[in-house]
């Protein structure tokens, strides 16, 4: 149960940062 928790977290995190990447590149558009 940690173990897939942990993965979720990771899943979370890979997310977070492909979005943050995306506003970044919109805001440069703009």
């Amino acid at each position: 149960m940690k173990k897939r928790l942990k993965e979720i977290e990771e899943e979370a995190g890979a997310l977070r940062e492909m979005q943050a990447k995306v506003e970044k590149e919109m805001g440069a558009v703009q």
